[in-house]
């Protein structure tokens, strides 16, 4: 494979056009991989080496759409779980009660009173000058969505039963840490909500981040509960079993979200822009070299 890419490198730019055609694209790849000094289009002679330069570009674009779907789907998953929650019908974490309390006083279903409260908890943060990725808006605008479609789908009777209720529960946060773990690997930035309470924390510095995140969810429970929303065994299981539960599925399956490196909104928009500004000079130049005496 990377003789007949040493080949193609000494032949004439007809034949080596004919040779090009030849390589597939996983080929391309991996002599690129190979060929550190490809990754320049300045410094590649041959059209082979175009198509490679060519091909990183093209997956560059494909790994961020990618990701996108991945975020999606991690959503997908995480509100799943929030609907076990739901369901489990023996009280609400502090943001979803808060979302309940909201519908109940609104014409608004839950969906998109948590949609709604995720869009202002975006513009918070942006206001703190945050982060903001592509994962927080997607987050912000997909989740609360989802959860009420599966609120909506959902075929059985209201749970009646407290210890069924805790187990549902308990299933629920094993998935919400599943999809998160699906969402966190694209590696766009966390949720709107964890946000926040990162902008907060750095405002109080000399506050512990528990101690933040306890007053934050404080907050947002009494005013939940001011509005109606559901609050029992269930808020006091979501505010503290969550994070273990969530901690044993990362370490069965090997995760650690702090070793992640997190791109936000203008990174990830750089990256499409200098693939595009690439992939257009590249045509240019193999354009020339299709020319005859050149390269």
């Amino acid at each position: 494979m990377i003789a007949a890419a040493a080949v193609a490198r000494h032949t004439k730019p007809k034949n080596d056009q004919l040779q090009t055609r030849r390589f597939s694209r996983l080929q391309f790849f991996i002599y690129d991989r190979r060929r550190k000094d490809c990754s320049d289009f300045r410094k590649c002679d041959t059209i082979s080496e175009i198509c490679l330069l060519n091909y990183a570009k093209e997956t560059a674009v494909k790994r961020i759409g990618i990701e996108w779907l991945r975020i999606v789907a991690g959503l997908l998953v995480f509100s799943f779980g929030v609907h076990l929650t739901i369901y489990a019908n023996i009280g609400l974490a502090p943001w979803d009660c808060l979302g309940m309390g909201v519908a109940k006083h609104t014409p608004l279903n839950y969906g998109v009173a948590m949609t709604l409260i995720a869009v202002t908890i975006l513009l918070i943060d942006i206001a703190l000058k945050e982060r903001i990725g592509f994962g927080t808006i997607i987050d912000a605008l997909l989740t609360g969505n989802f959860v009420q479609a599966f609120n909506s789908l959902n075929p059985l009777p209201a749970n009646t039963n407290t210890w069924i209720g805790i187990a549902v529960m308990l299933v629920g946060f094993v998935f919400m840490a599943l999809g998160m773990w699906i969402y966190m690997c694209a590696q766009q930035c966390c949720g709107p909500r964890d946000a926040l309470l990162v902008g907060l924390g750095k405002r109080m510095p000399k506050v512990p981040i528990g101690i933040v995140e306890i007053l934050l969810w404080a907050v947002v429970l009494l005013i939940g509960y001011l509005l109606g929303g559901p609050v029992g065994i269930g808020t006091l299981i979501s505010t503290f079993g969550a994070g273990l539960v969530m901690q044993f599925v990362y370490s069965f399956i090997r995760f650690e979200p702090r070793t992640l490196k997190h791109r936000d909104v203008f990174a990830v928009v750089k990256e499409l822009q200098e693939s595009r500004g690439d992939n257009a000079t590249v045509q240019d130049r193999a354009r020339q070299a299709e020319k005859p005496g050149e390269l």
